[in-house]
């Protein structure tokens, strides 16, 4: 062996004593700014991946999931500020990107903890708001819990505030996978999060510090999309904390007795203290609807007292199946939309110590004007009407001059939440 092929072999044979260590990330860029937080998923997540309501096997959060919901959220908060939807996609385009421009802000999502798997069956206390998941086509779905991940966001310069205000407004209003608005996917992030020792004004105050931290306010009138309200609007449960899927129960309890009339025990049989002042179940109008076959006019019955027919519980969101004539019917916006998702948002809001309060927020957006059953429309008439609230068996009595079901639900989560079942 020649001296020059020993050389080559030593060298090939040497070993650095310590390895380098690994990169956390490619260089930042000049002029962009990276963070990082860590997020917990504090109440069943469904949904996230590319298939709507199953969570993917691989990445349960993905990078382009958070994406949409900070967009959402951004428009929600910075966005409020804009004239029209044209300026408003002018400068969503710019900050997030659009089909022929790149975004200005990256999304980078490392999940630490898969968390655990959680069954869905109709002795869940949050059942009343899993029922898609308990139908026959999705029968045997698993939400997942205790997810935690982390977060990392780089931005141009510049845009703090708007990327703090749509990451702000997201982690606490928000959530990750399907049914968010109803508490799905809930989640926790230290940083970002309200007062341990928060009451409700506490939290009203710290919501309306944050406004001012992030730049936005509230339009003075309803957007063509939805944003974030006053901190008036801000429901939020009294009594202190307590485990996040507790508050939950509570906040969808509210959402089941105001619709329906008490929680079902386990036999599926109504209990508790009726909405209705009478004591007895409440009273919509929507079967009388059905059966009167149009909107207008006395109900068969003929009674002066009785409700007119109409649709007040679709500004709570759309579609609704309806019963009460020959078959069921379903219940849609106007104008040939399908769907129309709720302005209220019921959740636990976590607190930084862990521990979390139920809140009803309602969204400020432009009112329903329309809805369709079956080839008919109806107009706004009959979604509010003062008539819907006359009756003292009806849910909206004493709690709206307008009809507004929306209106009247907000007072009773109030009542309930707030008050501890005290009408104000």
């Amino acid at each position: 062996m020649t001296e020059n092929e020993k050389g080559r072999q030593e060298k090939r044979r040497t070993v650095p004593a310590r390895c380098p260590p690994v990169p956390s990330g490619p260089p930042l860029r000049p002029g962009w700014r990276r963070e990082s937080f860590a997020v917990r998923v504090v109440t069943p997540m469904f949904g996230g991946g590319p298939r709507p309501g199953e969570n993917d096997p691989v990445t349960l959060v993905r990078g382009a999931s958070v994406r949409g919901h900070l967009r959402f959220w951004w428009r929600a908060t910075r966005g409020a500020g804009y004239r029209d939807a044209k300026a408003l996609y002018e400068r969503e385009g710019a900050i997030w990107g659009t089909t022929k421009t790149p975004s200005r802000v990256t999304v980078q999502v490392k999940v630490l903890d898969e968390g655990r798997r959680v069954p869905v069956s109709r002795g869940h206390p949050c059942a009343y708001v899993l029922f898609p998941f308990l139908q026959q086509e999705m029968r045997g779905t698993q939400g997942h819990v205790g997810v935690v991940f982390d977060l990392t966001l780089e931005y141009k310069e510049g845009l703090r505030e708007d990327v703090m205000a749509a990451l702000w407004a997201w982690v606490n209003f928000g959530g990750i996978g399907a049914r968010t608005r109803l508490g799905c996917g809930a989640l926790f992030c230290e940083a970002l999060s309200a007062p341990a020792a928060a009451v409700p004004q506490d939290v009203r105050d710290w919501y309306a510090s944050s406004q001012g931290e992030y730049g936005w306010e509230p339009p003075a009138e309803p957007a063509a999309w939805p944003t974030l309200p006053p901190p008036d609007w801000l429901v939020v449960g009294s009594g202190g904390g307590r485990e996040p899927e507790r508050a939950w129960a509570e906040v969808v309890r509210v959402l089941q007795e105001f619709r329906q009339g008490g929680a079902p025990d386990r036999r599926g049989r109504r209990q508790g203290r009726s909405v209705g002042s009478s004591g007895r179940r409440p009273l919509w109008p929507e079967g009388r609807a059905l059966r009167a076959g149009r909107l207008g006019g006395r109900p068969k019955s003929g009674r002066a007292e009785d409700l007119p027919p109409g649709f007040p519980r679709a500004e709570l969101g759309l579609p609704i199946v309806l019963r009460g004539g020959e078959r069921p019917k379903t219940l849609e916006p106007g104008g040939g939309r399908k769907r129309m998702a709720s302005p209220v948002i019921l959740k636990p809001l976590v607190l930084s110590s862990g521990k979390a309060l139920p809140i009803a927020l309602r969204l400020r957006t432009e009112s329903l004007d329309g809805v369709r059953l079956g080839e008919t429309e109806y107009g706004p008439e009959s979604i509010r009407n003062p008539a819907f609230a006359r009756d003292a068996r009806s849910p909206l009595h004493g709690r709206t001059k307008t009809g507004s079901a929306l209106e009247a639900f907000m007072v009773f989560a109030r009542e309930r939440l707030e008050k501890g079942g005290k009408r104000s």
